[in-house]
């Protein structure tokens, strides 16, 4: 509304004239860096390439989804086969949604936005620059690459604990083409598994735990494998923006998955929760949901230890196919825009095609 934009604008120039708005150098990681969040985005307001192509995904109907596609046929049968808890209410419990994205990406984080992240208590993604109608808090880099995601990650997390802390119960760390199922998320972390852990008082990590101290030989830990994204409850979210600039300094990597596992078990003492159901079903997919209907184990498993590290930093015994898919499925990785459109629309109305009645999520 203009009333809350002239608010913005004001409060803008207050800022500025006060000082508080001032760029700071985050010459060291353990400087906290201004991460300023853009709060002014129009859901509805479209323009430009990125926009009139997620419109097109947006608009898409049952009758479009293409069943004939080979792709798609395999999300359908994982859409059948998984199913999001109808019983999943908003703030219970409280969740803030955060993902890594930069310029050249848009699409992908604005189809997580009109989807299934609109069932996040706060969604936030963390770039490299103001992104136009999406909610973004600015954590700048002289290398803002994918080979540089650890000190990114850094950076993020002492940001995003310092403006929010107290506001949420957990923390979920995602990539902007993940695909979550918020209510299957809500229904984990409120399962006596989960609760066990947070009255302790240690620290909560949860995700698809892994672990990659075989096949690295050297080194490695158990870690909560990205993609599909991990969440931290409100102790090991604080812990980790006290202790995170103090582990792995100065290196750059791609894993920072990885190096986050490693991190919280050195400083914290924190190690992932086996997210897998009783039958065997993982509920966290570092792939995309044909995954659920392809994968079957390596006929070499000895060489598959060597050469093959998500064979060799699955937990065991691993499951095939569908079995290896959780009934509540908490996240997927690896979906395109147009993929996440079209499997949110086969969720959430289009029920023929599920063999389901019409679910309100």
């Amino acid at each position: 509304s203009s009333s809350s934009s002239s608010s913005s604008n004001n409060d803008k120039k207050k800022k500025k004239k006060s000082g508080e708005g001032k760029k700071k150098e985050a010459s060291s990681l353990k400087e906290l860096p201004n991460a300023p969040i853009n709060e002014e985005y129009e859901e509805e307001r479209w323009g430009g390439r990125f926009d009139m192509r997620f419109k097109e995904h947006a608009n898409v109907s049952c009758n479009t989804l293409p069943s004939v596609v080979p792709r798609f046929q395999a999300y359908l049968a994982a859409a059948r086969h998984v199913r999001d808890w109808e019983d999943a209410e908003m703030g219970s419990p409280r969740i803030l949604c955060w993902a890594f994205t930069r310029t050249g990406f848009e699409e992908r984080a604005y189809a997580l936005q009109q989807t299934w992240g609109r069932y996040c208590d706060k969604l936030l993604f963390i770039s490299n620059a103001v992104v136009p109608r999406l909610k973004t808090m600015v954590v700048e880099l002289e290398d803002d690459s994918h080979d540089n995601l650890w000190q990114k990650m850094q950076l993020a997390i002492q940001a995003i604990y310092a403006r929010f802390k107290g506001r949420f119960d957990w923390y979920y760390k995602i990539d902007d083409d993940t695909f979550a199922l918020m209510g299957n998320m809500r229904k984990l972390l409120l399962s006596p598994l989960i609760q066990g852990r947070v009255a302790e008082g240690k620290g909560v990590y949860v995700g698809r735990s892994m672990d990659s101290r075989f096949y690295m030989k050297h080194g490695g830990c158990r870690f909560n494998v990205g993609g599909s994204g991990y969440v931290f409850d409100d102790v090991a979210m604080k812990g980790l923006s006290q202790h995170i600039a103090d582990c792995f300094v100065g290196k750059k990597s791609s894993a920072d998955d990885m190096l986050m596992g490693c991190c919280l078990e050195e400083k914290l003492g924190i190690l992932p929760v086996d997210t897998r159901d009783s039958a065997g079903g993982e509920r966290f997919h570092p792939f995309d949901p044909q995954f659920c209907s392809d994968y079957t184990l390596p006929k070499d498993k000895a060489k598959a230890m060597r050469e093959d590290w998500f064979y060799s930093y699955s937990l065991k015994p691993i499951k095939e196919r569908m079995a290896h898919c959780a009934p509540d499925t908490v996240a997927w990785h690896h979906l395109p825009p147009h993929f996440v459109h079209q499997l949110w629309k086969l969720w959430n109305g289009c029920p023929e095609m599920l063999g389901a009645k019409e679910r309100g999520r």
